[in-house]
């Protein structure tokens, strides 16, 4: 395990996938995302960590993927988490997706896989006239958020859940989430109805605790 893999496994467990592709008959790494920045972001830690340069986009009607084949990066991958799925399937069960255990016991891989999800599946509200400051992460499949707990907890950052969000609320986790964890420079307000389309999350978060 290292930074960038660690980081890697955040965007996977968030945004991305990893599955047999029947058409190429080999294995897919994809992870889908509205930021053209974010998917870059995707592109350099799969060149820096694997070598890659041959990237495919796939334009949907609501969403772009970068993705790129390899059935020995695949099995690597599923060395740390047996899928990469959180989608509940059809007959009920939940997948058997995890945080790896090296990331969940280092405070350095936690912030830096944490950075990534949050910064896929995570928003920040703020309403200065009501001194509301929060931190909201979805997660729908049970055993992940429990595992994004534990990574929090290993940093010192306290949380609770609330249905299928994690939250952070009050100024003082608040700040330390952002000074040990914060989101991606590339990670901007992607909401179109939101005052704040198109600026970093981070920035957004600063001025606000700031």
């Amino acid at each position: 395990m290292n930074k960038k893999l660690s980081s890697f496994i955040g965007l996977l467990l968030s945004d991305g996938s990893v599955y047999y592709d029947k058409s190429k008959q080999t294995f897919c790494v994809q992870f889908t995302n509205k930021i053209p920045s974010m998917r870059d972001y995707f592109k350099s830690l799969s060149t820096d960590l694997f070598g890659i340069e041959n990237f495919h986009e796939n334009r949907c009607k609501n969403a772009i993927s970068i993705r790129f084949f390899s059935k020995r990066i695949a099995e690597f991958l599923f060395t740390f988490s047996p899928t990469y799925r959180t989608l509940r399937y059809e007959n009920g069960n939940y997948p058997t997706c995890k945080v790896p255990d090296e990331i969940k016991n280092s405070k350095i891989f936690s912030a830096e896989f944490l950075r990534s999800y949050v910064s896929c599946d995570g928003s920040f509200y703020s309403n200065p006239k009501y001194s509301i400051n929060r931190l909201e992460v979805r997660c729908y499949h049970p055993k992940l958020i429990s595992d994004l707990v534990k990574c929090l907890d290993v940093l010192g950052i306290k949380c609770r859940t609330s249905g299928n969000k994690l939250l952070i609320t009050d100024r003082e986790n608040l700040k330390r989430f952002l000074h040990l964890v914060g989101f991606l420079e590339e990670s901007l307000v992607s909401e179109t109805t939101s005052p704040s389309f198109g600026f970093s999350k981070n920035q957004k978060m600063k001025d606000a605790l700031h």
